[in-house]
């Protein structure tokens, strides 16, 4: 089938592409993971959170980060990629409402779009 020339090369290009695709993926990774910290920031500046809500909250965020890289791992289809996403997201609120107080939450669910995006919703 393939001499040893083409075997090498072969090999070579399954190297190189699955050491794009690592560096890709680490990028994303510490981007989401930036995001994460982001969120724990804002949410701990404006919400008086303690130390345990603040742990409680980071864990949260990361399942949901990690539910969001494994349906992008596993839905090739938009559409159903971002109906996965959303149904990840979705779980957010319910949540955080086991962790935060009434009254946080109540300040969370009015500035959601500043403590998950920035201010960018």
């Amino acid at each position: 089938m393939f001499n040893s020339l083409e075997v090498d090369l072969i090999m070579k290009a399954v190297f190189f592409i699955a050491f794009a695709l690592a560096l890709l993926s680490s990028d994303a990774v510490v981007a989401q993971t930036a995001h994460d910290a982001g969120i724990c920031k804002r949410m701990q500046d404006s919400l008086h959170i303690d130390e345990m809500q603040l742990n409680n909250i980071m864990k949260i965020n990361m399942e949901i980060t990690r539910k969001k890289q494994q349906a992008r791992l596993d839905n090739k289809d938009e559409i159903k990629l971002r109906m996965k996403i959303q149904t990840v997201e979705n779980t957010r609120d319910s949540l955080f409402s086991n962790v935060l107080t009434v009254e946080q939450f109540r300040i969370y669910k009015a500035k959601k779009g500043y403590f998950l995006n920035g201010g960018l919703n």
